[in-house]
């Protein structure tokens, strides 16, 4: 039952409950896009299909939904600049990479080509990690800039959408 908004009582012991802001988001190092851009995100979420019968299907063989990532993008480092050269990375998964191209740049493409994972950690209140997914085999579909609007005077956001293939949650 639950005492206040802040802790959750069963039997005269208060458990503390998980909080929607306390998370945060790790991507691969080649993306270069720090944790502390990422405004929103969702933790991993599955549809069962109707006629899934766990005794004669296989365990696990879900499509996972793909996790909508929502950034704020600061003047400087540019999260659209970041989402761009990933869309540039994507694009040269189709042509043969130039080797004058920068190191990071084929790291880049490589680790997008191959499907890439990233972490998802929510955290107590000192920033301890008390769960952790792995979303893993990712590709992205969807980059989406941001709209423009001069009657509002909010931060520009960028939005990714990440498909995983499969996804882990580390106990």
């Amino acid at each position: 039952r639950m005492e206040n908004k802040e802790s959750i009582t069963k039997e005269g012991v208060n458990y503390e409950p998980k909080k929607k802001h306390q998370w945060l988001v790790t991507f691969p190092k080649s993306f270069n896009i720090e944790s502390w851009v990422v405004k929103s995100t969702n933790r991993p979420s599955v549809i069962i299909p109707e006629n899934f019968n766990p005794a004669t299907d296989i365990p696990f063989a879900f499509k996972w939904n793909a996790n909508i990532i929502q950034f704020v993008d600061p003047i400087g480092p540019s999260t659209t600049e970041r989402l761009f050269e990933i869309l540039r990375a994507i694009n040269s998964e189709l042509l043969e990479l130039n080797i004058d191209q920068h190191p990071s740049f084929v790291e880049l493409v490589k680790v997008l080509k191959d499907g890439f994972d990233y972490d998802l950690e929510l955290t107590d209140p000192t920033g301890t990690v008390v769960e952790k997914w792995t979303m893993k085999g990712c590709y992205i579909t969807e980059i989406n800039f941001g709209e423009l609007d001069y009657n509002n005077k909010d931060a520009v956001e960028c939005v990714m959408v990440v498909q995983p293939k499969t996804v882990k949650l580390h106990i």
